[in-house]
């Protein structure tokens, strides 16, 4: 191992690596088998397109800890591989450390920092490796560069160089001070901005109203989870931007196992609870499961449909013509009111006799 006590010129955390396996891609539970270790694995999206399933492809990854175990998350497909064949003996990958080697929770891990951030609401994480260090130095959080290989499934440290003063991790205070500067400046002209002075505590906690925040998660999915000594189910929901820690009732929990629906959604709900070092904690979690049903398509007419539209439209209109035709051909009734009124009386006089003469009607 070599150590170097000489700093360069610009440090950066950094944790990629490059493999060779076979990619099983079944989420939540998708694997990485390199040789005869398989690996816990998750995807980045349009991998599956690129991968040919069950051939022994080279990835590249960077490691996670999932539940405390190792966890590789796939990033791309290489076309091209830059690191030798896999040999019984070496598995082929290598992996690029350069992060602080210090303790969390009393156990030695390679803690990978953010460099910085990409906006206000980016999220302030950083990344647990544990690895196998022959003859390791100190945790004491100082920054080393190493690159290790996978054997016997794990990452083992094969040289090192350090250790060197962290680099500066990225941080909220950071970020908006950098958006400040970025601001358009004030013209002179323009009116002094009013200072708001700051409250105290006391007198915000005067100005409090009692309130109840109410959480609620939206789930299609069946979460991976593990059972804590006390009895109760844990697992995580990631909203994006923070991770939320969930503790229930194993009774609870079974309400997302043995629903019985094909298409399902569940709404779990809970108060705020302690800040997490990922988030916060949902507290006094519930369970409501529902079944998920599909929306039913618009009926559309039938050609077979309209064509007996037609054909009853057509009957109709030859039966009207059939009713019209013999109305016609047969005699006229005289109404009621025709036969109450009496024949008409024939005008002889001169002048009645004449105007029939002239219209040809009566000849003398």
């Amino acid at each position: 191992m070599k150590i170097s006590q000489s700093e360069p010129n610009q440090h950066f955390y950094q944790a990629i690596g490059t493999v060779y396996g076979i990619l099983d891609i079944k989420p939540p539970n998708s694997t990485l088998m390199i040789g005869e270790q398989v690996f816990p694995a998750s995807v980045k999206g349009g991998i599956e397109k690129r991968h040919h399933p069950g051939e022994v492809e080279c990835f590249k990854f960077y490691p996670k800890l999932r539940e405390g175990t190792l966890c590789l998350h796939i990033i791309a497909v290489v076309s091209e591989p830059l690191v030798p064949e896999p040999t019984p003996v070496n598995s082929g990958g290598e992996l690029i450390l350069k992060g602080c080697w210090e303790l969390y929770q009393e156990q030695p891990y390679f803690i990978i920092y953010r460099n910085d951030l990409r906006g206000i609401g980016d999220r302030l994480t950083r990344s647990l490796v544990p690895v196998v260090w022959d003859n390791a130095p100190p945790a004491d959080g100082q920054f080393w560069s190493v690159g290790a290989t996978i054997e016997d499934g794990a990452l083992k440290i094969a040289k090192a160089e350090g250790p060197f003063e962290p680099p500066p991790k990225a941080t909220f205070f950071s970020k908006n001070q950098q958006t400040q500067k970025t601001k358009t400046p004030v013209p002179a002209a323009a009116k002094p901005p009013i200072e708001v002075p700051p409250l105290t505590i006391e007198e915000i906690k005067a100005m409090s109203i009692p309130a109840k925040v109410q959480l609620a998660c939206k789930i299609n999915q069946l979460p991976p989870e593990r059972t804590l000594p006390d009895g109760r189910s844990e697992f995580f929901l990631n909203d994006g931007e923070r991770i939320l820690t969930v503790r229930m009732k194993q009774k609870t929990f079974k309400k997302l196992k043995e629903h019985g629906f094909e298409n399902w959604v569940a709404t779990i709900s809970g108060t705020l609870g302690e800040v997490t070092e990922t988030g916060f904690e949902l507290a006094n979690a519930s369970v409501q499961v529902f079944e998920k049903k599909e929306k039913e398509k618009d009926t559309e007419t039938k050609p077979e449909d309209m064509k007996e539209v037609a054909v009853s439209t057509s009957n109709a209109a030859v039966a009207r013509h059939q009713k019209a035709a013999q109305s016609a051909s047969e005699p006229r009734k005289e109404t009621a009111a025709e036969k109450k009124q009496p024949p008409p009386v024939q005008d002889d006089s001169p002048v009645a006799k004449k105007k029939r003469l002239l219209q040809g009607i009566e000849m003398k």
